[in-house]
């Protein structure tokens, strides 16, 4: 009895000494990737979004969360209003009655959380459009993290009242979003090739949220989507083997035939309610692809031949954050200028000339308690006497 009651504390005394070194190593862990890789695995929705049932996570409605510039480190307020968008008041659809309004939906790159609000591309292009006599509304639907799919449910989810209320759609196609859609197993095809959606229930349950800050939540994510062969086939190695290269091609033609079917619908939905709807595929050289791979009934905007007019010599290492793989202030600049050139043409707007668009652009941002100025952007020279920062 003794000798049994002896194995009983060996064996505790093991499992005890195995969660120790368990929980040692996961916190040396988690000290390693936030002192020496800090944006590695960090996931903007983790500190500012919810669990949702639908969508996996989404944006709080009427909360105010801070953020900090990847290269300056000031602090910024992400204000959201009762749509979960980012805005200081709230908007009803009966608010939207008055206005041309124009929606823009996607991940991380529409949403600009690392940008204090006035320097996002959206606020900038409300800024051009409401210098014509017709009122606008820009509103700013992205979330960090977000598919296509996830986009496609938070447009669905919208009041139809305010569905009603959009003139213009527009989903910014990222490098990612073919990954997204099948990690996040939101929508698929059925045997008929119609999309299906079908909810999906949170990859971390609600009593288990704090976990989602940990970086090395993260790094388990990305090991566990890797060994599936997810990510692993939407990333370029040298050497690769016939095999990866062949799993590499069908990953690619299946989540891209589900995303044309996933923006189809969108169009579909769109174009019901009264309004248009456009692709627009971030501008990076290696994008170039896969917008010749939209079906041609959508409407693909190329922002990458914009941008390259407009600042000789692009590459995408321009308009990006130094410690950050986003774009910056001056790359939301030039989107605005793109999408200024998109819809005055759809709505008959008046096109400045070089100096008149200097003189309000230059003026709006000297506005901005910030401190950050255009200075020259390409073919652009921006007058600032209060000095200048790119």
């Amino acid at each position: 009895m003794a000798h049994q009651s002896k194995s009983w504390r060996n064996l505790a005394a093991g499992v005890l000494l195995i969660t120790i070194s368990i929980g040692v190593s996961f916190v040396i862990g988690e000290i390693v990737l936030r002192t020496f890789f800090p944006t590695k695995y960090f996931d903007a929705f983790t500190a500012t979004n919810v669990v949702d049932s639908t969508k996996i996570w989404a944006p709080p409605a009427n909360t105010t969360n801070m953020f900090r510039h990847p290269d300056t480190g000031k602090p910024i307020p992400l204000v959201r209003n009762n749509l979960g968008i980012r805005a200081k008041r709230d908007i009803l659809a009966n608010d939207l009655e008055r206005s041309v309004n124009l929606a823009f939906f996607g991940d991380s790159a529409t949403a600009n959380i690392r940008l204090i609000a006035p320097h996002t591309f959206s606020e900038v292009l409300n800024h051009l459009l409401n210098g014509s006599s017709e009122k606008f509304e820009v509103l700013n639907f992205g979330v960090d993290g977000y598919g296509p799919a996830q986009s496609y449910v938070r447009y669905r989810e919208l009041d139809g009242d305010i569905r009603k209320q959009l003139k213009r759609v527009v989903y910014l196609l990222y490098e990612n979003d073919l990954q997204d859609l099948l990690e996040h197993k939101l929508a698929s095809l059925d045997e008929t090739g119609r999309i299906v959606i079908v909810p999906k229930f949170p990859h971390i349950p609600e009593f288990l949220r704090g976990v989602t800050r940990l970086h090395m939540t993260y790094l388990i994510v990305d090991a566990a989507n890797r060994i599936a062969g997810i990510r692993a086939a939407f990333e370029n190695s040298e050497g690769e083997t016939p095999e990866a290269r062949q799993q590499s091609n069908q990953y690619y033609k299946s989540s891209l035939a589900l995303l044309n079917a996933v923006l189809i619908q969108w169009q579909g939905d769109v174009e019901a309610a009264g309004g248009k709807f456009y692709v627009a595929v971030y501008p990076k050289r290696s994008l170039n692809s896969l917008r010749e791979g939209l079906d041609s009934r959508l409407t693909a905007v190329d922002m990458h031949a914009f941008f390259s007019d407009v600042l000789p010599d692009y590459r995408h290492a321009m308009i990006q954050f130094k410690n950050d793989g986003h774009w910056n202030e001056t790359g939301n600049l030039v989107a605005s200028l793109m999408f200024y050139d998109l819809f005055g043409a759809d709505f008959g707007l008046p096109q400045f000339g070089e100096q008149e668009l200097l003189a309000r652009l230059g003026a709006y941002y000297r506005s901005i308690p910030d401190g950050w100025t255009p200075g020259r952007v390409g073919k652009l020279r921006f007058d600032d006497a209060s000095g200048r920062s790119n």
